[in-house]
């Protein structure tokens, strides 16, 4: 009907139908000298995942920071143990984890830093597709992430095409070499970078 509208809200509560009003918040910095400390000259890093449970139920959950690099844990009052998970093990994460007690009404600051350990980059690569027909076009959606600690200099992507699949065309330029094998250019993929790319095949009929 004209003029009707609604708005959805998504709400935490406790097991009494309580609204959580307890926070454990803060950002994830990249530690450019070392020393675990707030410096202005530290970037915050977005996409970084945390782990948090409570102790006294052994629930287990999990937090991401936003694109600014910083999250926000909304839990019920008890003994709540907070870590960041390091992308990889070039990175060190300080502290590695935190135990804080959260009383009724608390907003705790809590900030975590990444120490590069290993100069090297870290690429990660995933591909997939929804579905495969016989006798039509398939598409093939590619996403790669550089999780190091510097850049990946040249990089490419290599997939090698199932006998029965025929290469149709990619949303990047692909060579074809030997082997039913496509390399995709990426070039340089600078540290903390993403991106994605999509290609085509012909699924054979018989």
């Amino acid at each position: 009907f004209a003029g009707i509208w609604s708005i959805r809200y998504l709400l935490r509560m406790d097991e009494n139908g309580n609204i959580y009003e307890n926070y454990i918040l803060g950002d994830v910095r990249e530690d450019l000298n070392g020393d675990c400390a707030d410096d202005p000259a530290d970037v915050t890093v977005p996409g970084q995942k945390l782990r948090y449970f409570d102790l006294s139920n052994s629930q287990e959950l999990f937090s991401t920071t936003d694109t600014s690099g910083a999250y926000v844990i909304e839990t019920a009052p008890g003994t709540i143990n907070v870590e960041l998970i390091s992308p990889n093990n070039y990175w060190q994460a300080c502290p590695q984890g935190s135990v804080e007690q959260v009383q009724a009404g608390d907003s705790i600051d809590l900030n975590f830093h990444l120490l590069p350990v290993v100069q090297c980059p870290f690429l990660e690569v995933e591909i997939g597709t929804a579905f495969l027909r016989r006798c039509f076009s398939n598409n093939y959606a590619v996403r790669y992430n550089n999780s190091g600690t510097t850049v990946a200099s040249g990089a490419y992507i290599d997939v090698t095409l199932d006998p029965a699949m025929i290469f149709e065309g990619s949303s990047i330029p692909a060579l074809q070499l030997p082997g039913n094998i496509l390399r995709f250019i990426l070039g340089d993929v600078e540290r903390g970078t993403s991106g994605e790319f999509n290609f085509w095949v012909d699924l054979s009929c018989d």
